[in-house]
């Protein structure tokens, strides 16, 4: 069982009853005992157990209270390496901070899957696309990391809103027209 490795998150990856609950009962009393805290997600096929939301290759159309996690793979069709995908295919830069931003101001995680080749090696299209990311990431990660969601606002079309304890930060998934104020 689940205990016998110490394990805090339980994350499965089907949906359909199949017998959670027996094992997920035993494994939070178990916790509880031991004064830990677990979580299990959505896709164990039991709903009163879920403490998290784990949408595929989706978002959410406003800002969540409950934590949750979307999956996406830089692949569209595959979380492994799908030789029949095109280069031009794979998730780009831009998608991939928009998906961030827009899943991180609505209380979510981004899991994002990297498909390596048989031989562990990422495909050059990939790599290129994560490092124009990470620069980006990089220069504007403050109003991403250890920040959560602003509730008070209404969704808007293009902005995206997260805050901390000492800031408050607008995240534009537009780029500003020539001549505005940046």
């Amino acid at each position: 069982l689940a205990y016998e490795y110490d394990t805090d998150i339980m994350w499965c990856d089907a949906g359909a009853s199949n017998g959670t609950d027996v094992f997920a009962a035993e494994w939070f009393n178990w916790a509880r005992s031991q004064g830990r805290q677990v979580a299990i997600n959505d896709r164990c096929g039991s709903p009163w157990a879920a403490d998290f939301d784990t949408p595929e290759y989706a978002t959410f159309s406003i800002a969540q209270t409950r934590k949750w996690e979307s999956n996406q793979g830089m692949d569209p069709f595959s979380y492994g390496f799908n030789r029949a995908t095109n280069a031009d295919e794979y998730m780009n830069a831009t998608t991939l901070v928009h998906n961030l931003v827009d899943i991180v101001s609505k209380n979510g995680n981004l899991l994002l899957n990297v498909g390596p080749r048989p031989d562990g090696t990422i495909h050059q299209k990939m790599m290129d696309h994560l490092r124009e990311a990470g620069t980006w990431i990089n220069r504007h990660g403050a109003a991403i990391f250890n920040t959560t969601y602003w509730y008070l606002t209404p969704e808007e079309v293009d902005l995206r809103f997260t805050q901390t304890n000492d800031a408050f930060y607008i995240l534009s998934l537009k780029e500003p027209a020539q001549g505005s104020m940046s």
